[in-house]
């Protein structure tokens, strides 16, 4: 079941970087970081309660999670030559591949990098690893994560390097996701089957507060701050968890519902040809006329390219595939 309420922050989150491109939130760069949590968060609340998976699944599970990474990308990345041309050498194969340590031709590349890279350790675990040792694991790659990034911030800067890639901040917060969705799903029963109590008001106002937090709190300040994951990890999951117990205290229902699912289906679209359009405006970037008109036009393209395109093309590929 899709939650509606992780809808909305993918949106958010997807605003937020669309923002900062556009030099109209100097902070919006966390939306990244909330995008790294919601992952974590939606794939364990999608598979927590499929401890055994037939073979089929197994298949499902990499199909699906490679093909909605590359096959909107890939296209982002064509409609990106006309407006920026780029040589066709071995950074745009590692662009095409997402190879970590990639030059970005699309800003935000470096991030899809890591998000292959969570859904094939998750994808390992959950598929070829007991599940009795799931709960070892997670504890011991949180407490590593962890302590790599204290040690970067306090003793010794490792970014760029491959331990910062493979157990650093980025990794840490998408199982601060993965928390926030174990707690979610140990949380008290849906409404449905307890007589749908009163939300408290945690549960209600706690979304709202902590989305205020992370909007406008002096954050821009942090960005260059050594201690900056541990500001906005906590931040975007305490997000993630108040924002889907409010839900699961008072179900979405009617259009909103239907109108919120949308844009969080379009996020990714947002996320991918925001940096296109940056560039297409570029001479006129200062001019704030152009950024209201550019972010019209960005949401309008990404919901019709989501609906006539994008979802069309993931069921033809994953058709192909038996998925």
């Amino acid at each position: 079941m899709v939650l509606s309420s992780i809808q909305a922050l993918r949106f958010v989150a997807t605003l937020l970087v669309l923002l900062f491109h556009l030099a109209l939130l100097p902070s919006g760069f966390k939306g990244v970081d909330l995008f790294f949590v919601i992952s974590g968060f939606v794939l364990y609340y999608t598979y927590h309660s499929r401890p055994s998976v037939p073979q089929k699944q197994r298949r499902r599970y990499f199909v699906h999670r490679l093909t909605k990474i590359y096959l909107l990308y890939w296209t982002a990345l064509i409609a990106l030559y006309p407006v920026q041309p780029y040589p066709f050498d071995r950074n745009f194969l590692a662009n095409i591949l997402l190879l970590p340590g990639h030059n970005p031709l699309l800003d935000i590349s470096w991030s899809l990098s890591c998000e292959l890279y969570f859904y094939a350790l998750l994808g390992i675990t959950l598929f070829y690893i007991p599940p009795r040792w799931h709960k070892g694991l997670f504890i011991t790659a949180f407490v590593v994560t962890a302590g790599i990034k204290l040690f970067n911030t306090f003793i010794f800067s490792l970014h760029g390097t491959p331990v910062y890639f493979l157990a650093g901040p980025n990794l840490w917060e998408f199982l601060c996701g993965i928390l926030a969705g174990y707690i979610f799903c140990r949380s008290a029963t849906t409404p449905a089957a307890t007589g749908s109590p009163a939300p408290n008001r945690a549960t209600t106002y706690g979304p709202i507060a902590l989305l205020l937090l992370i909007l406008f709190w002096a954050l821009p300040i942090l960005r260059s701050a050594p201690y900056y994951h541990f500001v906005y990890g906590p931040v975007a999951t305490a997000l993630v968890i108040t924002t889907a117990l409010a839900e699961k205290a008072t179900p979405w229902k009617g259009t909103l519902k239907k109108i919120v699912i949308r844009l969080g289906n379009a996020s990714y679209a947002i996320y991918l040809f925001g940096p296109v359009l940056v560039r297409i405006i570029k001479p006129h970037i200062h001019e704030l006329p152009w950024k209201i008109a550019a972010i019209a036009i960005l949401i309008t393209f990404s919901l019709l390219i989501n609906h006539f395109y994008e979802e069309k093309l993931l069921r033809i590929v994953r058709r192909s595939f038996g998925t």
